[in-house]
């Protein structure tokens, strides 16, 4: 299952505070992306895995999501 994750969060970069904001592609497979097909727009979540190029002729950065948690 291929789905959008929006991030904003504020961190500290040289003692100054930064707001971060962006969205990224991201994969699920097998269970996870059953858990993730059950999520609704909006819904604040934890997710766990790595990032990868999309394949081996597109470098568009991809998140695989191997957990996902939800918080909110």
């Amino acid at each position: 299952m291929e789905f959008r994750l929006t991030h904003v969060s504020s961190q500290i970069e040289g003692a100054i505070e930064r707001k971060i904001e962006f969205e990224i592609s991201c994969i699920a497979i097998a269970d996870t992306a059953v858990g993730v097909s059950k999520l609704q727009a909006g819904n604040q979540v934890k997710l766990e895995g790595f990032l990868a190029k999309k394949g081996s002729r597109n470098g568009e950065i991809v998140f695989h999501t191997n957990h996902i948690e939800l918080i909110g």
